[in-house]
């Protein structure tokens, strides 16, 4: 069933209570408060503009945090595909030269857990399949709970618990066609 004509401002009153949800799930997923805030402005938009789509009796925060994180993933695959631009001065990471790095925390993005593992290990990840290796990533190298992947993936307990099993075989499996062997 879709949503109305009169459920219209109901569903934008459900979405606008979300907010402080999604800028917390966007903060997490970019780890920069800048590129958050454009994340959550892009989801409430695109939301706003599918409320119709919104069928009432669904979790309005499932139905959001999958918009957020389709807009994330949407944006890092586009990223990676354009590669990533240098500051020419430096040399340093155009993110990285204009504040890419959160101050005042340890924790690090995907792609700089990445850059401290040998060369064979990301090879053998990036052969995981994405559906795996993002629970695992999150999981192993982001430090997550369960229940906080699942909250962020939209997905149950018992699913991220499969996927990081699944993810751990195969990357087992790739590490070992490798000849890999940890120091």
């Amino acid at each position: 069933m879709r949503a109305t004509a009169t459920t219209y401002d109901a569903v934008t009153r459900d979405i606008l209570a979300e907010r402080r949800f999604l800028e917390r799930l966007a903060l997490r997923l970019s780890r920069r408060a800048a590129d958050a805030d454009d994340l959550v402005q892009e989801t409430v938009l695109r939301a706003y503009r599918a409320r119709d789509r919104f069928r009432p009796g669904t979790s309005m925060r499932a139905w959001l945090a999958t918009i957020l994180r389709r807009l994330f993933l949407t944006d890092a695959i586009k990223t990676r595909r354009r590669g990533t631009q240098t500051d020419t001065d430096t040399g340093d990471s155009l993110a990285y030269a204009v504040g890419g790095a959160r101050s005042g925390t340890s924790e690090l993005s995907y792609e700089q857990t990445l850059e401290r593992v040998d060369e064979r290990l990301k090879l053998a990840l990036e052969r995981v399949p994405e559906i795996y290796r993002e629970p695992f990533v999150l999981f192993s190298l982001d430090g997550l709970a369960y229940a906080e992947i699942a909250t962020q993936l939209a997905i149950p307990v018992g699913t991220v618990m499969s996927r990081i099993h699944r993810a751990r075989q195969r990357l087992k499996g790739a590490l070992a066609a490798s000849g890999y062997r940890a120091a």
